[in-house]
């Protein structure tokens, strides 16, 4: 296991019985059991940093064997309201006082200077980022989850697209630290001027104007030329690869569709594979066999498959990646 964390409530034992005994659970215990490893990682190491006369063998070990929460157990052994974890003020940072452009680009630098130095820290000794670094080692039991369906369409939609992956992607995902050092410089420099939250863009007078429709002082920006830069959502419904498109036009391949309980369907953009060999999946429904699809153009059919599994995991889109060569090799 290297040096990862113990994973407790979405445990590999855990999600390979779900997938051996083809078991649904629901969305919320799904979520439920992410924040509770995540959790119990935070306060393990808060309680190392800032609680010596806890014994911390204890006191993991009562953790691990609660399913309704930690509450009683952080009363019990006395860690202080101000060091409870907030997933609130996690998911929104942003303090409600907060409510002009200096106030926000003043906040933004003290936010990012903080996120430099928790990781500079390392991942290992500081709850934030051991707890974050708990969610990179989930990524292949929530993959699973996503990939073998052990959980509703509608709970994945609602639960998983809709709510947890915008959380997971501010939490889990980013930049290394010299790149937030390099933008902390240019906000300093004056080179980069932060808009605000809620951003929006309009055309005025043949030109573009964005602000912020969040602070108080509605700041209008004006520029010739505008600049998306983001990557958007993979679709392959909506798309200008031959190859995606040709498979879609003669029937080889099929969007991925979820039908909800209402009696509607959800189209994810993903071309749909088969569960453990990522063979591609005509409109039929029918296999197309040894025609692989492995990556990006399968996102929200697998889960997160931008991000680059951690070591010490095992991780299943490795799993399924030598699955496809070795049906490949022994052809």
């Amino acid at each position: 296991m290297g040096e990862t964390f113990p994973r407790y409530f979405l445990s590999d034992q855990y999600v390979d019985d779900l997938v051996r005994q083809h078991q649904v659970i629901s969305g919320e215990e799904f979520i439920n059991r992410i924040q509770w490893d995540v959790e119990l990682t935070y306060y393990v190491t808060l309680a190392q940093n800032s609680y010596p006369e806890i014994d911390l063998t204890a006191f993991e070990a009562d953790l691990a064997a609660s399913t309704k929460g930690f509450k009683k157990i952080l009363d019990n052994y006395g860690i202080a309201a101000k060091d409870r974890l907030n997933w609130e003020e996690w998911k929104n940072p942003i303090p409600k006082d907060v409510n002009d452009a200096a106030s926000f680009t003043q906040f933004i630098k003290t936010y990012l200077q903080q996120d430099v130095d928790l990781a500079n820290e390392g991942n290992l000794t500081a709850p934030f980022t051991s707890a974050i670094e708990k969610l990179r080692e989930l990524r292949t039991n929530i993959r699973k989850v996503v990939t073998y369906r052990l959980i509703s369409a509608d709970d994945y939609v609602e639960q998983v697209l809709k709510h947890f992956n915008s959380l997971n992607s501010f939490l889990a995902v980013g930049p290394p630290a010299f790149r937030i050092e390099q933008i902390l410089a240019l906000i300093k420099s004056g080179i980069l001027t932060l808009i605000g939250p809620d951003m929006r863009v309009e055309t005025s007078d043949d030109q573009f104007m964005t602000y912020s429709n969040r602070l108080a002082d509605h700041q209008q920006y004006f520029g010739n030329v505008l600049i998306e830069g983001r990557l958007p959502q993979p679709n392959a419904a909506n798309n200008t690869n031959p190859l995606v498109n040709n498979l879609l036009q003669q029937g080889l391949a099929r969007i991925f569709t979820l039908q909800l309980r209402d009696g509607s369907s959800y189209q994810t953009g993903a071309l749909d594979v088969t569960d453990d060999t990522a063979e591609l999946i005509d409109q039929n429904g029918n296999v197309v066999p040894h025609f692989f699809v492995w990556g990006l153009p399968t996102e929200k059919r697998h889960w997160l498959t931008n991000g680059a599994p951690i070591p010490g995991v095992n991780d299943v889109r490795l799993r399924i990646a030598d699955r496809i060569a070795a049906q490949i090799f022994a052809k």
